[in-house]
C-alpha cells in the first residue's frame, strides 16, 4: 500500500501513540498489521488521559455524524471496524475529519434529518446538518482493502503505520504485562521456547493458556499454532536450514502439502519473523510525484 511507514518495535508503536494524544497537527492516525500484537493496548494507555470516545464494531455514517455532532472536539478511536471503512459515506466522513486544517466543517446534506435530531438542533439554534470540529481520529485495522481505490483519498491524509513486530517483540511485550505467579511463568517460558514453532505471535494465546491451565493447555496452544495446515508447512521449510532458499523451498512445500508456488511465496510474507528484519524501501512512505514535461525550450538545450 501506498502512504505508509513501516515500523518494528513496540518503543516506536508507543511514540507515535504519543505524538498523536500531544501533536495537534496530526490529524489522522492509522495503524494496521497482525491481530493480537497489542496495537491497541498501547494507544488507549497513551490516550487514557484524554477526551476520546471509542468506536468499536458496527456503525452507520449517520450514527457516525451524530456521534461527531454530540462529542465535538473529541479525539475518536476507531477500533478494528472493517465495515466503516466499506461504507463509502462514512469513508467520506473520515476524509473530511482528516484535512489537514482546524475547525474542520462536517456535513450531513440530506434533505431531513430524523425528527428527534430535528427538534434537537433547534431546540439548540444550530445547524443540524453540519458539526464544526477539532476532532482527529486514529483507526486500528489488522489489514488493509489494497483493492478499495475509495481508500486511496483517507490514506493520503492520514500518517499510515504498518506494524511489524517480530515474535521475539511480541513475547518481550507480553513480558511488561503478564502476571507474576508460578502458572504464568510457566506459560510465558513454555511460549518463549516454542518461538520458532509458531507462525504468528498473538498475545491472546497467553491469555487463553492462562485460562486453561487446569487443562491441556499446551495442547491447545499446538492445535492453534498448527491449524493451518499450508501456514505450518511454509513455516517449517522456511525454518529447515538444509533446504536453500528458493526454488528448493517451492518444491519442498509443493511435495509436502500439494500447493503451489504462489500460495508458498504468499505464505511466506504472511509469517511472523522470529527477530527484526530490517524494512526495505519498498515499504517506505511513497510520495506521488507527478511527471515534469520538458518545454521547447528544454529541448532545445538539450541539442546544443
Amino acid at each position: 500500500m501506498r502512504y505508509h511507514y513501516t515500523i518494528q518495535t513496540y518503543d516506536d508503536l508507543r511514540q507515535w501513540a504519543t505524538k498523536f494524544a500531544e501533536d495537534a497537527n496530526l490529524h489522522c492516525l492509522v495503524i494496521f498489521g497482525w491481530p493480537g500484537s497489542g496495537k491497541t493496548d498501547r494507544l488507549t494507555r497513551a490516550l487514557e488521559d484524554k477526551y476520546v470516545i471509542t468506536i468499536k464494531g458496527r456503525l452507520t455514517a449517520f450514527q457516525l455524524f451524530c456521534k461527531l455532532k454530540e462529542y465535538k472536539d473529541a479525539l475518536f478511536l476507531f477500533d478494528d471496524t472493517r465495515r466503516i471503512l466499506k461504507d463509502f459515506e462514512c469513508v467520506n466522513l473520515l476524509m473530511a475529519l482528516g484535512e489537514h486544517k482546524m475547525p474542520k466543517v462536517i456535513q450531513w446534506n440530506t434533505s431531513t434529518l430524523p425528527m428527534k435530531a430535528q427538534q434537537a438542533a433547534d431546540d439548540a439554534d444550530d445547524n443540524p446538518n453540519e458539526v464544526i470540529t477539532r476532532s482527529r481520529i486514529v483507526l486500528i485495522i489488522n489489514r488493509v482493502d489494497e483493492e478499495n481505490e475509495d481508500l486511496e483519498p483517507l490514506f493520503s491524509r492520514s500518517v499510515c503505520l504498518r506494524f511489524a513486530p517480530s515474535k521475539e517483540a511480541v513475547h518481550a511485550y507480553v513480558g511488561e504485562w503478564f502476571p507474576r505467579d508460578v502458572r504464568s511463568q510457566d506459560i510465558y517460558d513454555y511460549i518463549g521456547r516454542n518461538l520458532a514453532a509458531i507462525p504468528i505471535a498473538d498475545v491472546r494465546d497467553y491469555t487463553k493458556a492462562y485460562t486453561c491451565y487446569d487443562m491441556d493447555w499446551r495442547e491447545l496452544l499446538h492445535q492453534s499454532w498448527s491449524a493451518d495446515e499450508y501456514l505450518t508447512t511454509a513455516l517449517a521449510v522456511v525454518n529447515d536450514s538444509t533446504i536453500p532458499v528458493g526454488r528448493a523451498q517451492v518444491d519442498a512445500f509443493v511435495e509436502r502439502c500439494g500447493g503451489s508456488r504462489a500460495q508458498f511465496f504468499r505464505l511466506k510474507n504472511k509469517l511472523m519473523p522470529l527477530t527484526y528484519k530490517p524494512v526495505s524501501k519498498s515499504h517506505r512512505l511513497v510520495i506521488p510525484v507527478q511527471p515534469k514535461t520538458r518545454s521547447h525550450g528544454y529541448r532545445r538545450v538539450l541539442k546544443r
